[in-house]
């Protein structure tokens, strides 16, 4: 059984009527018991030029948040970038790791994929460190995508039991590109504290090319496993399928081949909550109910219980999308017109579930979250 037990914001712009300023994206990292923090994309608009990571900060257990504004300042930078997710982790000596990545908008007029091709800008996925728990945090370290490709970071980042690390990238295409994507999901590893990332491994791929694996959201298991599952797009009918997952036993060396979850859906996040039960929290647009939704599997993430067992969080009717529905030029990459999404859920000590996730009220996009007691 799933209880909402309490819920807030996390942050939204104060005067909507003055300024436009958007909260997407939350990427959190509880720092104790009392102190959250939350790393977030903010801009003026969905798909802006200029928009950046922003981070919040809550010393009341996540119930309320300051605004701390930028990670860093962007006038150092040579180019114009957009910054898209990051996800913070702690690590064992208090260093903080932010795993992300940017857009290249030079050309500022541009959308970032291709209506023709659907290929994308130049993107770099990117790492940034903070030693005084998030408040300052070191310029962007840009790290090459498997091969040269085109590639993003999807996920946060996970300390293996060798004290590597691993970093999940999803692999993509060039702007004029007019080949199919041949898209993967791949974690790259790093032995000197991610300094270098030399090697890696593919988790997700289909040879055919018709199955992309996107936001895939890595996850220790409490049974050592590595586990993963992905908003899945059919390439060639633009249609989602159900989310797929797969897992590793030997810390993202091989993979198992995904399958399907019977969850239709696009995939959020996943947290093992004990006695071999996992969480996934994902979003559903499909529906004349469309919104946020929670699942729990009781066999380690095998099976998912039927949709009409699962947990409605946030609800979505008559604020799911952006726009005109009718618009004549849509495609599969306009997630600038979505109007909620991408949840981010973090185990607390006491057992509960704390999720942070955007949404958009009277035109304001904001972030929320939620607590959930699970029994």
């Amino acid at each position: 059984m799933v209880e909402i037990i309490d819920k807030g914001v996390i942050v939204k712009n104060p005067k909507p009527h003055l300024y436009a300023d958007h909260a997407t994206m939350a990427g959190l990292v509880p720092l104790s018991e009392d102190e959250f923090l939350c790393v977030y994309q903010r801009g003026p608009a969905a798909e802006s030029p200029d928009s950046y990571y922003a981070k919040c900060r809550s010393l009341d257990g996540g119930k309320t948040y300051v605004d701390e504004g930028p990670l860093w300042d962007k006038k150092s930078e040579e180019k114009q970038y957009s910054y898209i997710y990051g996800y913070p982790i702690l690590m064992e000596d208090g260093t903080l790791i932010l795993g992300g990545f940017r857009w290249d908008r030079s050309g500022p007029d541009e959308d970032v994929y291709n209506p023709e091709t659907k290929g994308a800008v130049p993107c770099e996925i990117l790492i940034s460190r903070s030693i005084d728990k998030g408040r300052t945090w070191t310029l962007p370290q840009i790290i090459k995508s498997p091969e040269g490709r085109t590639g993003n970071s999807s996920s946060r980042i996970i300390t293996l039991q060798d004290g590597r690390l691993l970093m999940p990238v999803e692999t993509w295409k060039a702007w004029d590109d007019p080949e199919p994507p041949m898209q993967s999901s791949v974690v790259l590893f790093s032995s000197d504290k991610g300094e270098t990332w030399d090697e890696y491994s593919v988790a997700a791929h289909d040879p055919t090319g018709h199955v992309l694996y996107w936001n895939g959201m890595f996850t220790r298991l409490q049974d050592k496993r590595i586990f993963v599952m992905y908003w899945a797009k059919d390439y060639h009918s633009g249609q989602d399928c159900n989310i797929k997952a797969t897992w590793s036993p030997d810390e993202g060396r091989t993979w198992q081949e995904p399958y399907d979850t019977g969850i239709a859906g696009q995939m959020g996040s996943s947290i093992d909550i004990g006695r071999n039960r996992v969480l996934a929290v994902y979003n559903r647009r499909d529906l004349e109910g469309p919104g946020i939704y929670v699942s729990i599997s009781e066999d380690g993430g095998e099976t998912w219980p039927a949709f009409e067992e699962h947990t409605l969080i946030w609800d979505a009717r008559g604020r799911d999308i952006l726009g005109d529905r009718d618009r004549e030029h849509t495609s599969i990459y306009d997630e600038g017109l979505f109007a909620f999404g991408k949840p981010d859920a973090v185990l607390l000590p006491n057992g509960q579930v704390y999720i942070g996730f955007w949404v958009t009220v009277a035109f304001v996009r904001h972030l929320r979250w939620i607590k959930l007691q699970i029994e």
